[in-house]
């Protein structure tokens, strides 16, 4: 009997126990401020924030430690929320029973008279909105008051209280709604602040300022009438109306942020993430991008993205998805991360495969009708406007983007080499069969994302080095392997930066020569959904997509016009920023003269020559052949060509008026030119360009019969004719005059 009673008086025990242990155990203020979770922060590589990433509950705030505290902030908030504070236990009992005769008479919960302890303790420890909760809650207050100072306690709340729009205590809403730290803010914005956590959604000072206001002078005049401010501070207070900051912007890399939490989900649990982006570099290209889209608008494009890689160390130092996070439909796709296709991008890496066999920069391909085989059917393949140039070199052939001399020469190469070599440079897309992609693939009809072709062409700056980017500050980029030689490398380097080899498509001194030397290639899949710029200097490598984030097609705008003013605008940024150089005067090459038609060394018949760079071992071991003493002997290839060519003397005076002494290089006989005059010097205009034996002599420019100006001999003028068809002529110091060339403008 007597162990039944010990029993029973034990059980009974137990709940008051719990209570004790309840009411006894501990409490810090560190303990209770780590109960609501912070946001995960991103800094840049100099640690400047660049952004906050907001978890389940996750409210971003800034600690206010109980020193801290200044006394007009504590009497605004006591004025605002408890005066009796430093007079009650954490439970007013006239504060009760003035809230429970309230909500008696409404028969509803219409007033908590919850003191600033029993708010600390439900931002501490939420209960829920019931007796049970509440009675909990009064339990957590006391604990609060036995184990915290008031000034704790005050410390706490002001670090803990919601002012909306996710921000968390005074002190970071100080810094996000006034721009000023909390110790500098007046008496009336002090007001303003504490009248903000009653009803933050309510009072929400960037959707509803005049009842943020309303409130704030009721707290002013209640601390005048507790004799917590003077009469002059209180009128000043009623008339200051405080300076609001405006809704913040999107944080800086929004979908960097994004590609983050998706890759490397467990490194983004801390509450500090250090990237290796370049907060200021990255709020250039953002608004690069957003410029450059806008003036694009009227051609439907409404999306773009950039990435910036520095080459030595794989460190991504920006990274823009879109041009306006914001944006409803399509703002949040990512277009660095999104796959596209990308176009003519891709042929260097084409034709470095060749390189990397007897082939060499002189060596001449086809540009005439051919057929190729393919999974549907024989393909044709055209040029970018229609034209078939006959015979070109490998250097013309790229410089100027040319489509069937890249096919032909993936034909040579082999598609499954060029498929291994882009997945070995980090493409992780090209998960078809090779025959999917067919000869296809070095005009870009596959689909790849921009930071892996960033990383490709960075693969091109380096030689011939690959490793993967490297996204977080003080990460090691993981070991270089080498995927291609650096001759080839270096080869592709110089022809990418060749403005006079391309110029017979792109002109000179346009878009793609921003002033300084880079390699560049642009890239524009069909029917201009899609276009790229890619390229790269010593230090930076840079890649830009410019498009619809739907895959709908935009309205003629290319690559030289869409994406390339965005890329050469990055490239005077970095210029401007860590300087520009780009080596291509590598000692390894050899020079020779060559025959320009054959790519040949010069025979006893050859009309010019043209100085070439040759990888040692690769230069032409025999004289041109082409070239007889009764004229020019086409290969069998170009023979349907060269009898189509409708000008006199055939293929001679038709394909290869380079060999001339004096001739129009640049626009070329019967082109079709499109051109916006909109987008400042980006493809504004149509480069005129001479080649003559006498160099000094200037040359005089005569369109549709009347004399235009004038231009040094290799030095371009830039036309800008109206729409329709043009006749122009060029005319030396000599006297000498070139044939008239006709072309017209779209």
């Amino acid at each position: 009997m007597t162990l039944t009673r010990r029993t029973r008086l034990f059980a009974a025990a137990i709940p008051f126990a719990l209570v004790f242990l309840w009411v006894v155990r501990p409490v810090g203020f560190r303990a209770v401020l780590e109960a609501s979770p912070g946001p995960v922060r991103l800094l840049d590589f100099q640690g400047r924030l660049v952004g906050e990433r907001f978890g389940s509950g996750a409210m971003r705030r800034k600690t206010i430690e109980p020193a801290d505290l200044e006394e007009p902030l504590v009497r605004a908030i006591l004025a605002a929320e408890d005066h009796r504070f430093f007079r009650h236990p954490g439970i007013d009992p006239l504060a009760v029973a003035r809230a429970l005769a309230a909500d008696l008479r409404r028969f509803a919960l219409v007033q908590g008279g919850s003191t600033l302890t029993q708010q600390t303790a439900r931002l501490w420890h939420p209960r829920g909105r019931h007796l049970w909760g509440k009675a909990l809650e009064a339990l957590d207050a006391l604990r609060l008051e036995l184990w915290l100072s008031k000034r704790e306690i005050l410390a706490a709340y002001l670090t803990l209280a919601p002012f909306g729009n996710r921000v968390q205590g005074a002190r970071e809403a100080a810094r996000i709604y006034l721009g000023k730290d909390l110790s500098v803010c007046s008496r009336g914005e002090l007001a303003w602040l504490v009248a903000i956590p009653s009803a933050p959604t309510r009072l929400n000072p960037w959707r509803h300022p005049e009842r943020t206001l309303a409130r704030r002078d009721r707290i002013l005049r209640r601390q005048g009438a507790l004799g917590q401010i003077d009469g002059a501070t209180l009128e000043r207070g009623l008339a200051e109306r405080p300076l609001l900051r405006p809704v913040e912007a999107a944080v800086l890399a929004p979908h960097f942020q994004v590609f983050l939490e998706g890759r490397f989900p467990e490194r983004m649990k801390a509450a500090e993430v250090r990237t290796t982006l370049d907060a200021d570099l990255q709020r250039a290209c953002e608004k690069i991008l957003a410029e450059q889209v806008s003036r694009l608008a009227d051609r439907h494009v409404s999306g773009g993205a950039v990435v910036v890689l520095e080459n030595e160390s794989g460190a991504v130092r920006a990274w823009v998805g879109s041009p306006d996070w914001g944006e409803a439909s399509a703002g949040q796709v990512d277009g660095v991360d999104e796959p596209r296709q990308p176009g003519s991008s891709l042929k260097p890496f084409t034709y470095l495969l060749a390189l990397e066999g007897p082939w060499n920069a002189a060596t001449v391909l086809p540009d005439v009708p051919l057929s190729f085989p393919a999974a549907t059917g024989p393909w044709e393949p055209l040029n970018y406007g229609g034209r078939w140039r006959g015979p070109v070199r490998l250097r013309e052939a790229l410089a100027n983007s040319l489509n069937l001399p890249a096919v032909y020469t993936l034909q040579h190469v082999g598609i499954g080499r060029l498929k291994a070599l882009l997945v070995e440079l980090g493409v992780t897309d090209l998960t078809e069969a090779e025959a999917h992609y067919g000869l296809g693939l070095t005009l870009g009809n596959a689909e790849l994302r921009l930071w892996q072709l960033a990383g490709a062409y960075r693969a091109l700056a380096r030689g011939g080095l690959a490793s993967p980017p490297v996204f977080f500050a003080g990460d090691r980029a993981a070991t270089e392997r080498r995927v291609f030689s650096r001759e080839a490398a270096f080869l592709i380097r110089h022809i990418l930066a060749d403005d006079r080899s391309r110029s017979g498509a792109f002109g000179r001194g346009g878009v793609l020569n921003p002033g300084f030397p880079v390699a560049v290639k642009t890239g524009t899949s069909q029917n201009f959904r899609d276009n790229l710029t890619a390229g790269f200097d010593d230090r930076f490598t840079v890649a830009v997509w410019v498009g619809n984030a739907d895959g709908s097609p935009m309205r003629g705008v290319s690559g030289v016009t869409g994406a390339a003013p965005v890329f050469a605008a990055v490239f005077q940024e970095l210029r401007r920023r860590h300087g520009s150089s780009l080596d291509t005067g590598d000692p390894m090459f050899r020079t020779h003269d060559i025959c320009p038609i054959s790519g040949l060394l010069p025979g006893p018949h050859c009309r010019g020559r043209l100085s070439e760079r040759f990888i040692p071992g690769r230069e032409p071991d025999h004289a041109c052949d082409w070239h007889t003493a009764s004229g020019l002997k086409l290969p069998g290839i170009y023979e349907a060509w060269g009898k189509d060519r409708e000008r006199a003397p055939g293929a001679e005076a038709a394909a290869f008026s380079r060999a001339r002494p004096f001739f129009i290089a640049n626009p070329r006989e019967g082109g079709v030119y499109r051109f916006d005059h909109r987008v400042g010097e980006a493809g504004s205009g149509l480069s005129c360009l001479a080649r003559s034996d006498a160099p000094g002599l200037y040359i005089r420019w005569i369109l549709d019969g009347t004399e235009i100006g004038r231009s040094a001999p290799d030095e371009a003028l830039t036309l800008r004719p109206s729409k329709g068809p043009h006749r122009l002529r060029a005319r030396d110091a000599l006297g000498r005059e070139t044939e008239e060339i006709r072309f017209s403008v779209e």
